[in-house]
């Protein structure tokens, strides 16, 4: 059913901007990142997030999965994700764990030449033609 679909993607949208709203409110500017880490790679984009909350971790956990449910390039993963498990994939890999008290860290992993630019590029036009968005990037 569309309409059902529309609702739960708009209560899974508003949950998630309740918990970004909690971390927000949690957090002070030196309490929360992004971390990119510079590797002896030929290619892939890992990242630390490191976030102050006050909610579960695995609450936390659950809206970023279900925020990305049906997204077929987005998986939630258990444990944090490594670069070999993404490389020429267009998958964007995440994990989240608990750091500190009252603390979560997200990781994610990609492949910047696959999952960048061009790659968004082919889902685009799929999308834009009517294609299956996954066409051509397995």
């Amino acid at each position: 059913d569309p309409d059902r679909r529309v609702q739960t993607s708009r209560d899974v949208r508003n949950e998630l901007e309740e918990v970004l709203r909690d971390l927000d409110s949690g957090a002070s500017s030196d309490s929360q990142g992004e971390r990119r880490h510079l590797l002896p790679v030929e290619r892939g984009i890992f990242s630390s997030i490191y976030v102050r909350t006050r909610r579960p971790v695995d609450e936390l956990r659950s809206a970023i999965g279900q925020f990305y449910t049906g997204s077929p390039f987005v998986r939630l993963v258990d444990q944090p994700p490594k670069l070999k498990d993404v490389n020429h994939t267009n998958l964007c890999l995440m994990s989240v764990t608990e750091g500190a008290p009252g603390r979560a860290i997200v990781f994610s992993a990609l492949d910047n030449l696959v999952k960048g630019a061009a790659g968004q590029a082919i889902q685009n036009m799929n999308v834009a033609l009517g294609f299956d968005e996954a066409e051509g990037l397995g």
